[in-house]
């Protein structure tokens, strides 16, 4: 039975077998390397008189012996009226020799220990035997019968061209098959020798005639078109003796003839859709080209390998685990003795076809113009390397790859050659073969749809989404050669055909790079049944990957002399890690596993919100964070604003792993995220990685549903909340509704605050330096993306508590009423943007600016604008926000600590009275 594997296998195997599916062909478009041999001395090839080429590898003491004999002849020499000749003719040699009675070959062998098998190809048709040594007489005399003397009478015809019909009915069932046979009719031409079926049609073998199979014969089994293999434990006298007794006599009255010279392959692209009873979708891409030199065939190999070949491979990593669009995809090189090829297909359902095919053109694209990374060609030389290695376990797969060099690339030494190329080969020379295979006036396209399945699916929608897809993939490659011109700093602000926002900020001379990936979210995603939510995340999800452990993922950012870490907060969430710039290549990729597949652990998540839980718990041994919280909840009430960023004890004992899970897959990891890059790397690579790690996405994910806008709630009552307290201070904080993010009067809400509460500000001043009420005082603002809070924040002694107040409010009703000096406005002015230059000297500080301010819309130059904005800033505009933001009627102040003995409860002022 002729066994013929689809391209759901790696490589593409035209093969046959008179025994069974369990036949072990040589895989064709894999290239077959081995170390180089340390006894060259054993192999020596010879041609005898009659024009038989033999072959001989000796192996003393590994007890078995393989015996092969390649015929160069296969379906690729068939005329047209000869379809299926080679692979009938292959079938008949086995129904018996002048020897050996019909079903006695297979008895002998057998009874002997051995096995004989054969496959007919396009270039080549092969049998072979492997027996133990005490049997090689035997085995040699066999195979010398089955070529030279075989009966092939008519009586058995008719019966076994029922055999090969029945082979043939069975392949049809195959949607593999079909999707094979179909892409290489397409890619080489239904006239093209390799464009036909190895076993020919139903209606073609039909027509085979005993007349036809003798001439066949005779035309093409001579002995200059033999190649006699023997690999195994024989000494050169008994291999010698076996030859001359076995071959010697076999001769060819005719002139020898040249071997046939395969066509060029069919131009220009096509595009199939058939339709079959299966369960899945296949698809398979072939890219032709005509000649290929002896590098280009081991760059070939490896180019499938980097691709399609194996759980780190391109499509795999990409298509499969990432993004989940196959159930199974594979790259392979196709290089016979005439045109080859590269193929890729897969299997998936027809829901996830059109972004299946869409995946794939766009990662061949990216492939074609940029290459592949040294890692995944050192991984692929790796594996072709490691295949030729166990190659050499067994003395017949040995013999097949001896074989193959001395018959198809020019003698056995050949082999050595493809190894240097494998070994010497670089990510330039590949891409050098990509851009010659891969292109859209190359591609052929077949598609097997089920029946029945997407009934709108056609030839059309194919030819739209193969088109589309060609044209959206350049788009993004022209996004990658050209740039959007830099700022005046030197950023790159652009927007990814996935959604994602990128800015980079490239500075060769950076010795540290930063990388920021955000989202919208955060806070404004709890409720208060998952208050804390963002906090438990931001310490597990860096924790581990999927392809990383916690360990190996530690280890590894330690190794490099990186950081990375979560950035929870009231509007946003996301990632930052920074690394010396040498290293950023390896970090970005681990950066991206952890960014799109964290392994949120239970173990991670009982253990991370032990320890939260510990610190909410000890909220009461630092007062000072305590009441600052009451003081945004008496502000922002119920809306997350006014729930504590730690989050509560009772929701965080409920959250899962699961629901961590869930959360981030919902709201972060299936959006496209705003991602910062500032320091040293190379723009256009970084711009190809982002377009391939950030893929578009079809299915449309719905709105993130935020907290509402926050409406300020007024205070019930003028009167302070105290809360009682045993502690030696009473923590004092007044809060008041502030600005939301985006307002306008940003620039003149920062010169407030720290004409206020800077280290040399009016409330410092009065508070402590004049008065000795407290050692520290502050205000702060919250800027959410929702509303915003002010804060004046203090401490101070039971028996003084009336008397800050005073004095607090006495301070806030004169700056009302008349506003900052001009010292004042001037020293915070200059403070600001010192400080501003100071905090910027870092990577991360600029890239946290620079992301915030692109997730939340304010734009590339916001940061800068509001730099300038400062020196712009009048006294009565800081004046004129002082009184619409202190209004009495919005003020809350809460009092946390012990109540001083004679006092009952502070009195009450307003914020306009003045000493």
């Amino acid at each position: 039975m002729r066994v013929l594997t689809s391209i759901v296998s790696l490589p593409l195997i035209l093969s046959c077998s008179h025994l069974s599916d369990h036949a072990s062909p040589r895989k064709k478009g894999i290239p077959v390397l081995s170390q180089p041999l340390s006894e060259t001395s054993a192999i020596q090839v010879k041609t005898l008189p009659s024009g038989l080429r033999v072959l001989r590898r000796l192996r003393p003491g590994v007890g078995v012996v393989a015996l092969q004999a390649w015929v160069e002849v296969g379906s690729a020499d068939e005329a047209s009226a000869q379809e299926g000749l080679a692979h009938v003719h292959e079938h008949m040699l086995f129904k018996g020799t002048q020897s050996y009675e019909q079903g006695a070959i297979d008895a002998t062998v057998a009874s002997l220990g051995g096995e004989i098998n054969a496959w007919t190809s396009f270039d080549e048709t092969v049998y072979h035997l492997v027996l133990p040594k005490e049997a090689a007489g035997t085995g040699m005399s066999l195979l010398a019968d089955l070529l030279q003397r075989p009966l092939m009478q008519a009586k058995d015809l008719d019966s076994e061209l029922e055999v090969v019909a029945e082979e043939i009915r069975q392949d049809q069932d195959s949607p593999g098959r079909k999707l094979s046979q179909a892409l290489f009719t397409q890619a080489y031409g239904a006239e093209h020798p390799y464009g036909r079926d190895v076993a020919g049609s139903l209606e073609a073998v039909a027509r085979i005639d005993h007349t036809k199979l003798l001439g066949f014969y005779k035309q093409f089994y001579r002995p200059e078109r033999v190649l006699l293999v023997v690999d195994g434990d024989l000494t050169a006298a008994e291999f010698d003796a076996l030859v001359a007794k076995e071959w010697g006599s076999w001769t060819s009255a005719e002139a020898p003839k040249k071997i046939a010279i395969r066509g060029p392959a069919a131009r220009g692209s096509s595009l199939r859709l058939l339709r079959e009873p299966v369960a899945q979708a296949h698809f398979g891409f072939a890219f032709t080209i005509d000649e290929l030199s002896d590098e280009q065939r081991a760059d070939l190999g490896l180019l499938a390998a980097v691709l399609g070949q194996g759980e780190s491979s391109r499509l795999v990593r990409e298509l499969q685990y990432e993004r989940q669009l196959v159930n199974a995809v594979f790259a392979y090189g196709f290089d016979p003795r005439g045109p080859g090829m590269l193929v890729v297909g897969g299997m998936t359902d027809g829901q996830r076809l059109r972004e299946a095919l869409d995946a794939v053109i766009r990662s061949l694209l990216r492939v074609a113009a940029h290459g592949v990374d040294d890692d995944a060609l050192q991984r692929a030389k790796a594996q072709l390397l490691a295949q030729a290695v166990f190659q050499n376990e067994t003395v017949q797969d040995e013999a097949s790859r001896l074989a193959h060099f001395e018959m198809m690339r020019g003698g056995w030494v050949a082999e050595e050659a493809e190894r240097k190329a494998i070994a010497s080969a670089t990510p330039a020379r590949l891409k050098a073969l990509s851009q010659v295979l891969i292109s859209e006036n190359r591609q052929h396209l077949t598609i097997v749809l089920p029946e029945g399945a997407e009934p709108g699916f056609t030839e059309t929608t194919l030819a739209a989404v193969s088109s589309g897809s060609w044209a959206a993939g350049t788009s993004e490659l022209k996004l990658v050669k050209t740039l959007p011109k830099a700022d005046e700093l030197g950023r790159h602000s652009l927007r990814l055909a996935s959604g994602v926002e990128v800015v980079l900020w490239p500075n060769p001379q950076a010795q540290v790079t930063a990388i920021l990936a955000t989202w919208v979210g955060g806070q404004l995603l709890e409720t208060t049944g998952t208050s804390g939510v963002h906090g438990l995340l931001s310490e597990v999800l860096v924790q581990a990957s999927e392809r990383y452990s916690e360990v190996e993922l530690a280890q590894r950012i330690d190794r490099m002399g990186a950081s990375l870490g979560a950035l929870p907060g009231r509007s946003s969430f996301g990632l930052r890690g920074e690394v010396l710039s040498e290293r950023f290549d390896e970090f970005f990729e681990l950066f991206i596993d952890v960014l799109k597949r964290p392994r949120i652990d239970q173990e991670a998540v009982d253990r991370e919100r032990s320890r939260m839980i510990e610190l909410i718990r000890s909220r009461d041994d630092r007062p000072a964070q305590r009441a600052y919280s009451l003081g945004l909840k008496a502000i922002f009430g119920d809306h997350p604003y006014g729930m504590p960023l730690e989050g509560e004890e009772e929701p965080l004992r409920h959250l899962s792993a699961e629901q961590l899970r869930e959360h981030y897959h919902e709201h972060y990891a299936s959006r496209p995220p705003t991602l910062v890059v500032v320091g040293n790397f190379a723009p256009e690579r970084l711009l190809e990685q982002l377009i391939a790690a950030f893929p578009v996405r079809s299915d449309g994910r719905p709105e993130q549903v935020l907290a509402p806008t926050v409406e300020h709630l007024k205070p019930k009552s003028l009167e302070p909340q105290w809360i009682d307290l045993e502690r030696s201070q009473v923590q004092v904080v007044r809060s008041i509704p502030g600005l939301p993010i985006g307002d306008k009067r940003e620039a003149e809400l920062v010169i407030l605050l720290e004409i206020l509460g800077g280290s040399s500000g009016r409330l410092f001043q009065e508070l402590r330096e004049e008065r000795g009420l407290t050692y520290g005082i502050s205000a702060s603002a919250v800027i959410g993306l929702r509303g915003g809070a002010l804060t004046v924040h203090y401490s101070t002694a039971p028996e003084r508590l009336d008397e800050s107040l005073k004095a607090l409010d006495a301070c806030l009703g004169r700056f009302i009423t008349e506003g900052p000096n001009a010292d004042e406005l001037l020293r915070a002015k200059r403070y600001l943007k010192g400080a501003r230059v100071v905090a910027r000297q870092t990577a991360m500080a600029r890239g946290q600016e620079l992301v915030l301010d692109m997730a939340y819309g304010l734009g590339l130059g916001r940061s800068e604008a509001l730099h300038q904005e400062l020196d712009k800033v009048s006294a009565a505009q800081v004046q004129a926000l002082a009184e619409h933001l202190f209004n009495p009627a919005n003020a809350h102040t809460l009092l946390l600590g012990p109540k001083a003995k004679a006092q009952s409860k502070p009195a009450s002022v307003s914020l306009l009275d003045t000493p």
